[in-house]
């Protein structure tokens, strides 16, 4: 919910009153399928990709789609489809997870102009050796989805 007054004074222009209303900046939605134990299928959208009318990505408002398979529990994983590419570990936080508020203009010079980043249709796998705390990833996947 979004409130606004405006009270011009001693010789400013503009009119005096309130404007109020529900903004509206993400809405997504996420679907799982977990068949079995080691298959999951996991789909999910943004629709605040609407409001950016320059963005000619298609499909529109699709953010994940991907298979994944679990070889071996949690030690190896099998990943294919469009998922968040795992080659900058600051762009794979979440941003509620960050300790300050965005990512930065280096992030946008290496992740989003560099196209090191974001999501892209691939494959990629996947683990982690709980004893030694250790966890790896190893992707190939082609480079950022656009029509430009």
């Amino acid at each position: 919910f979004q409130w606004r007054d405006r009270r011009p004074e001693n010789g400013q222009i503009g009119n005096a009153g309130s404007s109020y209303g529900f903004v509206l900046r993400q809405a997504r939605i996420r679907t799982e399928l977990r068949p079995n134990k080691r298959l999951r299928i996991v789909v999910s959208a943004d629709f605040a990709d609407a409001l950016d009318p320059t963005d000619f990505s298609p499909p529109p408002y699709l953010r994940n789609a991907y298979l994944q398979f679990a070889i071996e529990k949690r030690w190896l994983e099998l990943r294919v489809g469009r998922f968040k590419r795992p080659y900058s570990r600051f762009e794979l936080r979440s941003v509620a997870a960050l300790p300050f508020v965005g990512r930065g203009l280096s992030n946008d010079l290496i992740v989003e102009q560099g196209q090191w980043g974001d999501r892209a249709v691939g494959a990629m796998l996947r683990g982690r050796i709980d004893a030694a705390r250790l966890r790896w990833w190893l992707s190939a996947s082609n480079p950022e989805w656009r029509v430009s």
